[in-house]
């Protein structure tokens, strides 16, 4: 048995440092760097989710959820899913709900259910960090659920724009279904700007936030994901009219 518990420490040790040397050579850590990276490894990734360093951990845990919500047929070991229960018991937030969601780790169902009948907190004005209930209702949204679907859309139909744009639609990538779509799409379809950050600078267009979340969700989406949002006007418009081309979504 020690013998075991040795073995496994070492394992850990080596896996945290493989992941940080990566870290450590990545000037920024942007979403289309990381989802070109070769031969993932959840249960190494979760590992990763578990370390005492924040860069690592926030790391492992992005990539963790970037893999598990590239498709509604990703297959997930029984080894990983008991991983994420684990540390789903030692730490129900967000992250964790969402992992669990993702993955399919059906002895969760129950306390998932119970975080979505949960009232949503109001964030306050510009900011918005996810709570477990939200997360729980992405999570069942996702599944199917037309209640959670309609919470989802009532809440943030609440919000003001920059609140929506830059902390909500993102999450809403996690949500393929054709309501979220067709919300995402008001966005695609608007010539709004955020207000910006320099007065010498334009604010971003909202609908380069929505293509963002789209390229996630549907398949044959004219542009790829990007985490920085910077799609040029003539991307918006071919995503524009790849839209409203088409009869029916389909969903990766």
């Amino acid at each position: 048995m020690k013998g075991d518990a040795m073995k496994k420490a070492i394992l850990t040790c080596v896996i945290t440092l493989i992941i940080a040397s990566f870290l450590a050579a990545l000037p920024v850590q942007a979403e289309d760097t990381i989802k070109d990276m070769p031969g993932d490894d959840l249960d190494q990734l979760l590992q990763g989710a578990v370390s005492e360093s924040p860069s690592i951990r926030n790391y492992s845990i992005r990539r963790a959820l970037y893999l598990l919500s590239s498709s509604m047929d990703t297959h997930v070991s029984q080894n990983t899913k008991q991983m994420i229960e684990t540390q789903f018991h030692n730490n129900i937030n967000r992250q964790t709900i969402l992992l669990a969601g993702l993955a399919g780790v059906e002895s969760l169902s129950d306390e998932i259910y119970f975080w979505a009948s949960q009232p949503m907190e109001e964030p306050q004005v510009g900011s918005f960090h996810g709570t477990n209930e939200w997360a729980a209702n992405l999570v069942l949204a996702r599944q199917g659920n037309t209640q959670s679907v309609a919470r989802l859309l009532e809440f943030t139909k609440k919000q003001d724009l920059h609140t929506t744009v830059v902390f909500i639609l993102i999450d809403l990538q996690y949500v393929p279904q054709p309501e979220i779509v067709d919300f995402l799409k008001g966005y695609l379809d608007s010539d709004e700007r955020l207000e910006p950050v320099k007065s010498t600078v334009e604010g971003l267009p909202v609908a380069n936030y929505a293509a963002s979340s789209l390229a996630r969700i549907l398949q044959g989406f004219p542009v790829s994901y990007r985490e920085d949002y910077s799609y040029s006007e003539r991307e918006i418009r071919a995503c524009r009219a790849w839209m409203s081309e088409q009869k029916e979504w389909k969903y990766r």
